[in-house]
């Protein structure tokens, strides 16, 4: 039997927020990222919701005023996140990536776009029947990536 060939992670993506599992996933995706010599992109997304408005109706949103103070919170965030990898000798990446649409389908898609070779997340571990094992934002990453994603708890 021949061999699998063997997966070689050249770019990983950690998904962040101000979560501890959050921050379970960065030491994870740092000793992935030390063990491969990966560069290590830390994302940050900012979530500007689609609100659906009736046919006769038109919605305004001044995505600049929605987005400031959140862009500013995930950049401090990320920044802090950065300074951590940076101290182990990972090469990083820091992004505050503003999508309309669920911050899951945000980084899958900066994840394709930008050739992300492993998606690392973490569960919050919600309770409740639909989130069983994984938080929202973790099992649509799981769904929506095109890559492999290693989701932490």
């Amino acid at each position: 039997m021949a061999n699998p060939p063997s997966t070689r992670f050249r770019s990983i993506l950690v998904a962040m927020d101000d979560s501890e599992s959050a921050r379970r996933a960065l030491d994870v995706a740092i000793e992935i990222s030390s063990a491969f010599a990966a560069r290590l992109t830390i994302a940050h997304v900012v979530e500007i919701p689609v609100t659906p408005s009736l046919p006769d109706e038109s919605v305004e949103i001044d995505v600049k005023k929605l987005d400031g103070a959140a862009s500013t919170e995930g950049g401090r965030m990320v920044s802090i996140a950065g300074s951590v990898a940076e101290s182990r000798g990972i090469e990083t990446v820091e992004k505050v990536i503003t999508y309309m649409g669920s911050a899951a389908e945000g980084v899958s898609e900066y994840a394709s776009k930008n050739e992300i070779d492993l998606i690392v997340v973490g569960t919050r571990g919600r309770g409740g029947l639909e989130r069983l094992v994984l938080g929202s934002v973790a099992d649509g990453v799981v769904h929506h990536a095109h890559c492999p994603v290693l989701v932490v708890r």
